[in-house]
């Protein structure tokens, strides 16, 4: 079991949603993240704001093959190597996102 490819998990919790991207790259995940809840704000009339307000929860890890983990009351920080939306990594990432939103109708519940 391993391989020679590199996948990223990216994750953004709101207390209504759950969303998730996976990418090659730690800004690729975030990417996919952010057009999975593009599409939460078009179809269910989430506030588009909420991953740009809230970055520093976007969470982001390397997967590995044969690795579990399990969530429970106190794992907040339950990757050693999380990268945190805020890094200056995801600067472009996150204003493509701003954009693409800012530009697209949004639903109102």
């Amino acid at each position: 079991m391993g391989s020679d490819h590199e996948l990223y998990l990216a994750e953004f919790d709101t207390p209504d949603t759950q969303t998730r991207g996976v990418g090659e790259t730690p800004e690729e995940a975030v990417e996919s993240l952010l057009s999975a809840f593009r599409k939460g704000v078009r179809t269910e009339g989430v506030d588009k704001s909420l991953p740009v307000e809230y970055r520093e929860d976007i969470k982001v890890v390397a997967l590995q093959a044969g690795k579990g983990f399990f969530l429970g009351a106190g794992s907040a920080h339950w990757h050693d190597d999380t990268i945190s939306g805020d890094d200056a990594r995801f600067d472009d990432v996150i204003r493509a996102y701003e954009s693409s939103v800012d530009a697209a109708p949004q639903r109102r519940r």
